[in-house]
């Protein structure tokens, strides 16, 4: 009896230790299958990032009319906007896709996506406002009319983290802590009105740093300052005499009263046309 138990005992420890043997194999060779699952997902991604490296360089390449001075490509290839300085234009690029916040190199690869863009140049004086959203809410923004909002350029943040300079009148962002900032541009185009570009997008909320926002603020005062010096140029341009006095002061006053010149500005001129008819 003695000797039957101990056989039993036994019996039933090589039961058990083959058992955990055996969970643990399974173990070793679940974690392995799910790290090369893994590996083999990022790799897949790398290829995705580079095919869309690849079409959106492409893409910006083959605008006519248009050579590139400055670029910016969003944090996540969605979006990218391109400068010709000597052309005066700007280029916006977006993929190919209604939804632009859903796709994802993953979502690319599962749903056979195809990877294009779509890119559309617009002279300077198309470009008709411009706004820094942060988490969807405005900090600062300026259009043709001039500058409102809050504050710029140089550091919007410079008051203390999430603070706005300046700015009478204006609802303020005072919140502390981002997720996403964005440019958005405001175009003269009656099929689509304005642009997003994603300059940072982290996956959870983060405390605002003013570094955060360095390359938003330089395309923002580099767009303002294309519209600031447009709208001078408007201004500046001279007026044809080839018509009559009242054709001439006509086009002033559709100047006056759009706001491109001031009323001194209005007044010289008309002066100066009736002088020009009186010799």
């Amino acid at each position: 009896m003695i000797v039957f138990s101990i056989l039993f005992l036994i019996g039933f420890a090589k039961s058990i230790t083959w058992l955990m043997v055996t969970s643990i194999l399974f173990l070793i060779v679940g974690f392995v299958l799910a790290r090369n699952s893994s590996i083999k997902d990022l790799r897949k991604v790398e290829l995705i990032q580079q095919q869309l490296d690849s079409s959106l360089s492409s893409t910006i390449q083959n605008v006519g009319d248009f050579e590139t001075t400055q670029q910016f490509v969003s944090v996540n290839k969605m979006t990218a906007i391109a400068i010709d300085e000597n052309r005066k234009k700007v280029c916006l690029i977006e993929f190919d896709h209604e939804k632009l916040d859903e796709i994802t190199p993953m979502s690319i690869l599962n749903d056979s996506i195809d990877i294009s863009y779509v890119a559309t140049t617009f002279p300077y004086d198309d470009i008709l406002q411009l706004e820094i959203l942060s988490d969807g809410s405005s900090i600062t923004k300026t259009s043709r009319k001039g500058q409102f909002g809050g504050a710029i350029i140089g550091g919007a943040l410079a008051g203390g983290v999430g603070a706005i300079i300046g700015g009478t009148g204006a609802s303020q962002t005072t919140k502390e802590m981002v997720k996403k900032i964005q440019l958005r541009i405001i175009v003269n185009n009656s099929f689509k009105t304005y642009y997003e570009i994603t300059f940072q997008k982290f996956e959870a909320e983060v405390s605002k740093e003013k570094s955060y926002y360095n390359d938003v603020t330089h395309w923002y005062n580099l767009l303002s300052y294309i519209i600031k010096n447009d709208k001078e140029n408007e201004k500046s341009e001279p007026i044809q005499s080839s018509g009559s006095v009242s054709d001439e002061i006509l086009k002033i006053s559709e100047l006056y009263e759009k706001k491109l010149i001031s009323k001194e500005e209005f007044e010289s001129l008309k002066k100066s046309i009736l002088n020009k008819e009186l010799i």
